[in-house]
């Protein structure tokens, strides 16, 4: 084995990964004032999303995208977005969380929801579902299964 200090074996995994398997970059639209494909924007307050289509800001994209011939499916396909984002802004998904709770509508939900089956044999995961889980393993390694966070 090359290293015979951790510290130095971990340097050398980050800077082999850094240069070997770059993390995906959001791929930017031909018109600049739109969102880049694979992300969701929203606004610094988090009261509003921004569409991929026109660049419009709205309080929740759910029923604006039929306005460009567009279902959930379809607009997350589009746009590399991962198939579980939601399309509301986080202010109003904290809302409608709470309303929830307050019902108690978990309970109720639990026992109609069918398992989910998950991406389909032969799907490529999409931009967005790359982007998130290269953020998750910035500045993990991982040897024989384990991960472990370098020591700062």
């Amino acid at each position: 084995m090359p290293h015979k200090d951790r510290e130095q074996r971990l340097a050398y995994l980050r800077a082999w990964k850094l240069k070997n398997r770059p993390s995906p970059e959001p791929e930017a639209q031909t018109d600049a004032s739109l969102p880049p494909r694979g992300v969701v924007v929203f606004s610094a307050d988090g009261t509003q999303v921004q569409c991929h289509s026109c660049g419009e800001w709205l309080g929740s994209l759910n029923m604006h995208f039929r306005v460009h011939g567009l279902d959930a499916r379809s607009y997350k396909e589009l746009y590399d977005l991962p198939r579980t984002r939601s399309l509301w802004p986080p202010a109003l998904k904290d809302k409608q969380r709470e309303a929830a709770l307050d019902r108690n509508q978990g309970a109720v939900g639990r026992a109609n929801i069918a398992p989910t089956t998950g991406r389909p044999a032969g799907q490529d995961a999409r931009l967005g579902v790359r982007l998130e889980a290269s953020a998750a393993r910035k500045g993990v390694n991982t040897r024989a299964g384990e991960k472990t966070k370098p020591k700062s």
